[in-house]
């Protein structure tokens, strides 16, 4: 196995977070969390001092930080949690703890739980980060052994046939599009089908021909699969030749991206795209480009997600674009509704959810589509909030 196929490199180190929202600054450790760990406030200040325990939250602040900076936005997360600052003012945000389970400790996850430690920062409640490794997906289970004793509320990723054995307010990111809204109350997601759309859009825009065959590399299940059927049936209407199933690569591993390239572009010399579904199909398949003398733009690619491996290969030209989704929004909206429900309960902090939420009380957000262009911006949003030194 070629050595530029690489496991995902790790982010963190001591940083200034940059507060987007409320125009707070706070300073923590962005070191990574190991099997638990656990903060007061997660503020920088001591446990008990003065700012620790001020009796009333945060007043939201216009600010100016990250306003030139159109990925230092969002603004329906943005207004959700001034929502929720100002329904809770004058309650002791330190009264509060918030527990969270962090699936895989890898940069795609780190980066929801930098939004969530923000919150935590800008809202002074304590949090309790739990990091699981599953050894099988999906895994199955309940996860009482996960649960921090004592929380107020409870955030996850959707692992689905895991659930949280907990009576306290539970919110989930990414929950499945086939969750009863029985099994939790809340949660935040990106639009599935708009992000199949979006690839494709991407892949036809970028192309200067009108046929040819385009390759698509999906997951046998999940989100990934799911994309790959909508953009497959996109470029087929468009006049394009799919190369393979949505499910070709079987969610396995950039590894097997790697080796099977020779045998697609063999096989189909007439390849003008390269659409991959999931994080790590975009940085595999730009490194094989890049490894066997194609020039930047030769062949198309679009992926999805901002890995190492992806910032790597678009930095180097070999990725078109690639369609980031706001996962670090995700964990700043999911602390400051846990937060939320903590106070007000689910009912109280549903309400404040309603006008932005589907039927299901999930809240979903757009997406970033981070270019060669335009990438030190985005590389510039991930430093403010610490995610990159």
């Amino acid at each position: 196995m070629l050595s530029r196929v690489r496991s995902l490199c790790g982010w963190g180190s001591t940083s200034c977070l940059l507060s987007l929202a409320v125009g707070v600054v706070a300073c923590t450790t962005g070191e990574d969390p190991g099997v638990s760990e656990t903060s007061q406030g997660e503020t920088g200040d001591p446990a008990g001092s003065d700012e620790a325990t001020d009796s009333s939250s945060p007043e939201p602040t216009s600010g100016d930080e990250g306003d030139s900076n159109p990925f230092a936005r969002d603004p329906v997360v943005q207004q959700i949690a001034e929502d929720i600052v100002v329904a809770t003012h004058g309650v002791t945000p330190s009264d509060s703890m918030i527990a969270y389970n962090l699936v895989w400790d890898v940069p795609f996850f780190r980066t929801v739980r930098q939004g969530f430690q923000i919150a935590a920062q800008e809202a002074g409640f304590s949090t309790e980060i739990v990091t699981i490794e599953p050894a099988e997906w999906p895994p199955t289970g309940t996860l009482p052994d996960y649960r921090a004793s004592g929380a107020d509320a409870y955030i996850s990723h959707w692992m689905g046939g895991v659930y949280v054995d907990s009576d306290v307010p539970w919110f989930v990111i990414e929950p499945g599009a086939d969750v009863s809204r029985d099994v939790y109350w809340g949660g935040v997601t990106s639009d599935n089908d708009g992000l199949g759309q979006l690839l494709a859009d991407l892949m036809l825009d970028s192309l200067d021909v009108q046929s040819g065959s385009i390759a698509i590399y999906g997951a046998g299940e999940g989100p990934g699969m799911h994309r790959g059927t909508q953009v497959k049936a996109i470029l087929e209407r468009a006049g394009f030749t799919v190369v393979g199933a949505p499910d070709s690569v079987l969610g396995d591993t950039a590894e097997k991206v790697y080796a099977r390239l020779p045998d697609d572009l063999a096989a189909h010399p007439d390849i003008v795209g390269i659409v991959g579904t999931l994080g790590y199909h975009g940085g595999a398949v730009g490194f094989w480009l890049q490894d066997n003398g194609y020039a930047p733009g030769e062949i198309e690619v679009v992926a999805t997600d901002f890995e190492a491996e992806a910032q790597e290969a678009l930095l180097a030209g070999y990725i078109t674009a690639t369609v980031v989704q706001k996962q670090y929004w995700w964990g700043y909206l999911a602390g400051y509704v846990a937060y939320g429900a903590s106070v007000l309960g689910e009912e109280g902090v549903g309400t404040l959810l309603a006008p932005y939420a589907n039927e299901n009380g999930v809240v979903t957000t757009d997406f970033d589509t981070v270019t060669p262009e335009n990438s030190q911006l985005y590389l510039d949003f991930l430093a403010e909030v610490g995610v990159l030194e």
